[in-house]
């Protein structure tokens, strides 16, 4: 059985090809915006049980938040656009959670 593992070139590729809008924005651009997602992720971790329901809207509201001290260019009605895309992405790997053998 091949796994597919996370992969951040594979990720954004995934995103402009789902986000047209997302190809104006540069590779650091949308590798903060990865990046600061898995933060988010920690956070929740944290602080709540974690489960494959996340809040789109709330995550891209932590980003924008997050990204304004790096003067980020994207805007709020992309960044949860990214963000879906982005979750859409993780959704197509094989992160081993359910497969014991």
């Amino acid at each position: 059985m091949h796994m597919k593992i996370y992969d951040e070139n594979d990720a954004i590729d995934f995103i402009k090809q789902n986000v047209p809008e997302a190809s104006s924005y540069s590779f650091d651009d949308l590798i903060l915006v990865i990046d600061t997602m898995f933060d988010f992720y920690d956070r929740i971790d944290d602080d709540e049980e974690a489960d494959e329901s996340v809040d789109v809207d709330q995550m891209a509201d932590y980003i924008m938040r997050d990204l304004a001290r790096f003067d980020s260019p994207i805007t709020r009605d992309h960044m949860a656009a990214i963000v879906k895309a982005e979750l859409d992405y993780e959704a197509t790997l094989d992160l081993g959670d359910d497969d014991e053998s």
